[in-house]
């Protein structure tokens, strides 16, 4: 089955994220975050000052893009497979695809980060972070690759089946495809076979 790879837009993204210091390494002066949002934007996680407004902003832990007015935007989680950064980066891909060919005004919440240490005062910030951002979303996008386990995915899954906002993609060899379908179908969730399907779907409906 085709699946999602990084096109040369999501690499001319990350080249432009990395000319706007986007991929410098976190401080180490950050301390363990509490369970606060991060909207409406601050400058509590260390971003630059304000750029003018785009139609396609990124946040992630720790970093941003840019700051914006989150009312402007529909508010966009990208949910699924990361596996501790060993998977492919089809969030990139995802931000990219968006930019170039996705009408509308998008700000995604991408729990991918450029640099990550496991410590424990990370990884409060960074499950308080998760949590707080799959609550502020307008929409959930969720990507199960066949070749991953995500098992906070999985999670993420229970806790938002209620919620209208889910739109999955499962690969048919993700280990646990059918618990993915049999909930999707219980619970209403709209369910793909890949998130090329997904992603054309929801740019059909926004051009």
């Amino acid at each position: 089955m085709k699946r999602f790879a990084t096109t040369l837009a999501a690499a001319a993204l990350a080249a432009s994220l990395c000319g706007t210091g986007g991929c410098q390494p976190e401080s180490s002066g950050h301390k363990a975050a509490t369970a606060a949002t991060e909207i409406p934007a601050t400058a509590k996680d260390g971003a630059g000052e304000s750029l003018p407004d785009d139609d396609v902003a990124e946040y992630q832990p720790r970093w941003r893009s840019h700051r914006v007015d989150s009312t402007r935007y529909r508010k966009v989680f990208l949910a699924g497979t990361i596996d501790m950064g060993q998977s492919e980066d089809w969030q990139a891909a995802v931000i990219a695809r968006f930019r170039d060919s996705v009408h509308g005004r998008w700000l995604f919440f991408n729990p991918r980060r450029k640099v990550f240490h496991a410590t424990p005062e990370e990884m409060e910030y960074q499950v308080a972070w998760e949590l707080e951002h799959l609550e502020a979303a307008d929409l959930i996008l969720m990507n199960l690759l066949g070749s991953g386990k995500s098992p906070v995915s999985l999670l993420e899954l229970g806790l938002h089946a209620r919620s209208g906002r889910l739109r999955v993609a499962c690969e048919p060899d993700y280990y646990r495809y059918d618990n993915v379908r049999i909930t999707c179908r219980h619970y209403g969730i709209p369910l793909y076979d890949s998130f090329d399907e997904l992603l054309e779907h929801l740019a059909g409906e926004n051009n």
